[in-house]
């Protein structure tokens, strides 16, 4: 049997392949150079400023980058989001999105996004098929502090701060929420909300948190399979009050359907109060008198409709 010797291409043939990446490479350099990167950067950003002014926030940058070369990458520091009703504003030191080039070549939607704020930072990665009807999202936050970022002054009328890490891996059709299934986890620590006066309108006066209170930590399990989000090791503070002004728990499940408004909650929910901030809220036991538990506790089932569910007093007898 004779050997088959493949013999190496010849050597013009070399020189010729040489020159023909050569060209595309230069190819690829001046295109660059010549595209219009400014006038994309301002249309993203544009686009961008459009859609969050259609949830009703407001966004400046301090500066921003567009960056074609391996891949689309667009990146604002110092951005400031001004919420509607909020002269607060959540900042963000740096923020950067890349969409997926085969995504979009093949017409569905997808891409990554990495934020640095309050000293943590947050990874994103989705896609959405292209009839829309099946989204995957990745979501991680590491040591952020909500103080530095004063998104609870932006959303609520509390002032407080706290630091969480968040992880969460969803998949289903962003049009019936029935479909989801993944996981998700927080941990929460140093919690601290300051004595204040809240403001919310609507209320004729003003309701008072007259003592500091402060928790050293807490966590969160969700588990969310055939169109359950189970509620798993949901808790904040200890139930002795160590380390801890407020003790809050939370067990149960949320029944999802089609829509939000048409899904379901069926929790129990219990909390108490210690030390100092017990002491502020002295009318507390007997507002709560029908709730009270043996164990100093206050217990509440919290069920129906999950834009609008009923609390009622539970006690254990």
């Amino acid at each position: 049997m004779n050997d088959v010797i493949e013999a190496p291409l010849p050597k013009p043939y070399l020189k010729r392949l040489g020159w023909i990446f050569f060209g595309l490479a230069c190819i690829l350099v001046f295109t660059l150079a010549k595209f219009p990167t400014s006038k994309l950067k301002s249309t993203l950003h544009s686009e961008l400023s459009s859609q969050l002014a259609a949830m009703g926030i407001r966004m400046n940058a301090g500066e921003s980058d567009l960056s074609l070369l391996f891949g689309v990458r667009y990146v604002m520091k110092d951005v400031r989001l001004y919420f509607h009703g909020s002269s607060d504003p959540v900042r963000l030191e740096r923020v950067s999105f890349s969409p997926s080039l085969l995504g979009l070549i093949s017409g569905s939607l997808g891409g990554s996004a990495s934020l640095e704020l309050g000293g943590g930072d947050v990874d994103l990665s989705f896609s959405m098929s292209k009839d829309q009807k099946q989204v995957d999202l990745t979501f991680d936050m590491n040591r952020v502090d909500f103080g530095k970022v004063k998104i609870l002054e932006a959303l609520s009328p509390v002032k407080g701060s706290f630091i969480a890490d968040v992880s969460a891996s969803l998949s289903g059709n962003p049009m019936n929420l029935s479909t989801f299934k993944g996981d998700a986890s927080m941990k929460v620590q140093k919690l601290e909300i300051p004595a204040q006066k809240l403001v919310i309108p609507g209320l004729f006066f003003s309701p008072e948190i007259p003592s500091t209170l402060r928790v050293k930590e807490g966590s969160a399990l969700f588990k969310i399979r055939d169109g359950r989000v189970s509620f798993k090791n949901v808790k904040l503070g200890d139930p002795q009050g160590k380390d801890a002004d407020l003790y809050l728990s939370a067990t149960g499940e949320i029944i999802l359907q089609n829509t939000w408004d048409t899904s379901k909650v069926d929790l129990q929910v219990f909390f108490n109060l210690f030390g100092d901030v017990k002491k502020s809220f002295a009318l507390l036991d007997t507002l709560l008198k029908t709730a009270k538990r043996k164990d100093g506790s206050f217990g509440f089932t919290v069920k129906g409709p999950a834009s609008y569910p009923e609390a009622t007093p539970m006690t254990d007898g």
